[in-house]
């Protein structure tokens, strides 16, 4: 301190943890603003010293930070942060030690999240300042001069603050000498700790303030935030929302360990587990454990009692080497397996005090995500039912049994518990056996089912019967689950009512499944399967409601069948936006409607956008609708679509044979085309014996096989199969048989049918009902059937009557009647119209009237 009244001076001394300067007495007065006390032995660490040297917030990764590390999903190993309960609060207090110096403490169990709240706090509201983690104690007190130089470009990071605490590092006064100085300074320290340090307090420590502990003086310096294990409800459900497939993991084992805790403390427990099988290591211990996890890869989710572990270990135990690992004693292995490492985290944790035991979840899930996962030993499946017997645990074991593949296990557990009285397990057995083709066996347990006390066997035997295509049948059992009150035997009863052009019936079984259903969140969506059959019989209002209720509540797919009815009211772009609303929320149908909707606009890259979209959403449809899409396009794009082809049919996708077969055929390769139409003859997919026939008719020396399939096709009242038929027995000279055909078709309006008629019939000499049937064609714009009909009147010397006819013929796109017509008129002497037609038949024709026969264009069904 120097000024032209005080000379200067300096002061040094040496002390073990704390200084004082004080006058007594007369002479100068003097203040100090700071002063610096180490110890003598003081070693600044290089790094320490050299504030350029300090990474800034935004700089560190979180694993240098010191988060725990995650199993590594897609190369990374810190899951996508989820918001917690405690970070507005902790960032409030952040913000102000910040701004003006201070301590935030956050308080919580190993693995709870302490430092990843901090991280994430830090680098949204202080990114650039520059971050100082002491080493140990000393690195702290020899940086002290550094820090506070730095003190508003820089935050003191202390993770799992008791490492830092006594006489040598962090205590009270110095925590209080940082905080004045303006020093930020943020920490965690883990719930175990902080209450060992709390114990050290006497009791009556809030009688007597300089009987406090140190730290608990720390405590009061500063501000603390306590983070919870065990996540809260809201915590929950945003980490549900999650799109890290560990983060959903973690969630379905919240019910007993923190989220941070699972992901942190999994791997660790994983790695020792794994290195224990060495040698002198802890091979029983491993043992133990291993029986464990495979008693929950086998189903059972209450703890396994302490007997069968003994009892079963020795099998691990013995597979890995037995007696040569000089394995520990039982209770040494039970000690080591049960020692909480993080948390409540143990790769073994006791229940009922000690009498029983369940593996660390994680360590099943990483078993199970295992791609060569170990077999479980045939004796443990077999403890396994035992033990699901008695713990209403048989359900996890035949689910665990279909995922090994293991049908016998499989039966044993649903037939064991149907023997209880559970209706479910005759049930899974019947599905079982429905599986397997085994469809005989499959009834017998859907009746099992029913007489203990599930009327829906009745629904699954006639879905059975009706997948068969045994209708009558398949109503029958429907009839009799409806009966019953079983909702989904209502609905397909409906459902099948529909299809058989039984309206009202239909709907009345529809508002009583909707009734039955009342209450429940039904998978059937009755109430939408209602609302569509309002719409198709043109009651909108209703509909409209039921739809806008649904989608109120929350029912995405409401979203598209609403969009759906919109469009049929013509109400386009309203319904367009509510599908694009549903693909937000995973519709997949919607997907499918936005590409019909894109398709009918002739935009086939659009569609091809949109079915992609609806194939990621998990319709497999949209995986054929997608390779028919390709193929209309053409050229290069075949080749993708024959590969959208084969994955349809690998997916067993309804009409991909059928498809495919079209696909084949319009490229010319017939021979594969009658592959595939056959198939789909096979698998009776729609329309597929009238495809088989068009094929073969179009491949020389195949047309007995062709007219035998265009009959059986006939039989069934296929109007166009009855008119090829009726043409080919024709060419056939068969004609009687060919008017038996043709005239059905013929009444019912098919130009086609009625030419060809025509023909037969003046082939037969009956001109009355030839003409009949020319005139009825010719009438509605067939030009064929105008040009025969005039041929027929020439040869009856009728030329007036055939002129006319030529002439309607010609302007109907029969330009070859020029030349007859110009024939006539010049036999007859009438030369200036015989030149016009001369003129005629070497120009060509005019615009034509109008086309053969009028199609009207034939909208898609969007997908409700």
């Amino acid at each position: 301190m120097s000024s032209e009244y005080y000379p200067s001076f300096s002061l040094e001394g040496k002390a073990d943890h704390s200084g004082r300067m004080s006058q007594q007495g007369q002479g100068y007065q003097f203040n100090i603003d700071q002063v610096f006390i180490a110890s003598g032995q003081n070693q600044v660490s290089t790094w320490a010293a050299q504030y350029e040297s300090w990474p800034l917030v935004r700089e560190l990764d979180p694993l240098e930070f010191g988060v725990h590390r995650a199993p590594i999903n897609q190369g990374n190993a810190v899951p996508p942060y989820v918001t917690r309960d405690v970070d507005s609060e902790v960032k409030i207090k952040l913000q102000q030690v910040c701004k003006s110096g201070g301590l935030v403490l956050l308080i919580g169990d190993s693995t709870a999240g302490k430092t990843r709240i901090v991280y994430e706090t830090l680098q949204e509201i202080a990114p650039t300042k520059r971050l100082f983690r002491p080493f140990d104690k000393s690195d702290l007190r020899a940086s002290i001069v550094t820090i506070i130089s730095n003190r508003k470009e820089s935050l003191v990071w202390l993770d799992d603050l008791e490492q830092y605490l006594g006489p040598t590092g962090l205590t009270s006064p110095l925590v209080a000498y940082l905080k004045r100085a303006g020093v930020a300074i943020a920490a965690t320290i883990r719930g175990e700790q902080y209450q060992r340090f709390i114990q050290l307090a006497p009791d009556h420590v809030h009688d007597n303030l300089e009987q406090r502990s140190d730290f608990q003086r720390i405590l009061d310096l500063g501000q603390s935030a306590i983070v919870r294990r065990r996540w809260s409800e809201a915590e929950l459900q945003r980490a549900a929302k999650s799109k890290d497939v560990r983060v959903i993991e973690a969630v379905q084992h919240s019910e007993l360990f923190g989220i941070a805790e699972y992901l942190a403390a999994g791997p660790r427990l994983l790695d020792e587990w794994s290195v224990a099988w060495g040698a002198e290591m802890n091979p029983r211990g491993a043992s133990l454990i291993a029986t464990a996890v495979d008693f929950a890869r086998a189903g059972i989710s209450a703890p396994i009692p302490r007997a069968l572990l003994v009892e079963l270990h020795e099998l691990y135990l013995e597979e890995a080497g037995g007696a040569l690992l000089r394995p520990e004693g039982l209770e040494q292995a039970f000690s080591w397996a049960t020692r909480r490492r993080s948390g409540v985290a143990s790769p073994l944790i006791p229940q009922n005090n000690g009498q029983s035991y369940r593996a660390f979840d994680y360590l099943v899930d990483a078993r199970m995500r295992n791609d060569q996962e170990k077999p479980i030993p045939e004796l443990l499946w077999t403890r396994a039912i035992g033990l699901a017997e008695t713990n209403n645990g048989l359900i996890g074991v035949a689910s665990a049994a279909r995922r090994h593949e293991l049908i016998n296990v499989e039966k044993m557990s649903w037939e064991r518990l149907s023997q209880s009285g559970d209706p479910l397990g005759a049930m899974r057995l019947g599905t079982l056996h429905e599986n397997l083709g085994e469809h005989d066996l499959a009834f017998k347990w859907y009746e099992k089912a029913v007489e203990l006390g599930n009327p829906d066997g009745f629904t699954r035997i006639g879905l059975i019967h009706e997948g068969q295509h045994d209708s009558s049948i398949a109503e029958n059992f429907y009839r009799k689950a409806a009966e019953a009150g079983n909702a989904h035997g209502m609905n397909h009863l409906a459902l099948l009512l529909r299809k058989q052009g039984d309206i009202d019936q239909s709907e009345r079984w529809y508002r009583m499944a909707v009734e039955a259903k009342r209450g429940e969140k039904s998978p059937l969506d009755v109430s939408m399967n209602l609302a569509s059959l309002l719409a198709e019989t043109n009651r909108l209002e209703e509909a409209e409601s039921i739809y806008r209720k649904a989608v109120d509540s929350g029912e995405d797919e409401a979203l598209n069948g609403l969009g759906y009815l919109l469009e049929r009211s013509g109400r386009r772009s309203e319904a367009l936006d509510l599908w694009r609303q549903a693909v937000d929320k995973g519709v997949a149908n919607a997907a499918a409607n936005l590409a019909l909707d894109a398709e009918e606009r002739n935009k086939l890259r659009e569609a091809r956008e949109w079915w992609q979209k609806a194939i990621e959403l998990g319709s497999e449809s949209a995986v054929l609708r997608l390779a028919i899409n390709l193929d209309k396009s053409g050229g290069s794009r075949r080749k993708e679509a024959k590969k959208f082809f084969d994955e349809a049919i690998n997916l067993e996708v309804d009409g991909s044979a059928y498809s495919y077969a079209v696909f084949y055929s319009r490229q010319g390769l017939y021979e594969d085309a009658v592959t595939w139409a056959r198939k789909s003859v096979e698998l009776r997919e729609e329309k597929s014996q009238g495809l088989l026939a068009s094929i073969l008719d179009k491949i020389p020396g195949s047309e007995d096989e062709a007219a035998l399939w265009w009959r059986q096709v006939a039989e069934g009242g296929d109007t166009e199969s009855q008119v090829r038929l009726g043409e080919l027995l024709a060419e056939a000279n068969e004609f009687e048989e060919a008017v038996r055909w043709l005239t059905p078709a013929a009444e019912g309006g098919d130009v086609i049918a009625a030419c060809t008629l025509g023909w037969v019939y003046s082939c037969l000499r009956d001109r009355p009902k030839a003409e009949a049937n020319y005139r009825a064609a010719a009438d509605a714009g067939h030009a064929h059937a105008a040009c025969n009909h005039g041929s027929l009147l020439m040869a009856f010397g009728e030329t007036e009557a055939a002129l006319e006819r030529f002439r309607e013929a010609y302007f109907s796109g029969h330009a070859h009647v020029s030349e007859d017509i110009e024939k006539i008129y010049r036999s007859t002497g009438r030369g200036r119209e015989a030149a016009e037609w001369l003129r005629r038949s070497k120009t060509g024709l005019p615009n034509p009237k109008g086309k053969n026969i009028k199609k009207g264009k034939n909208k898609r069904r969007k997908r409700r």
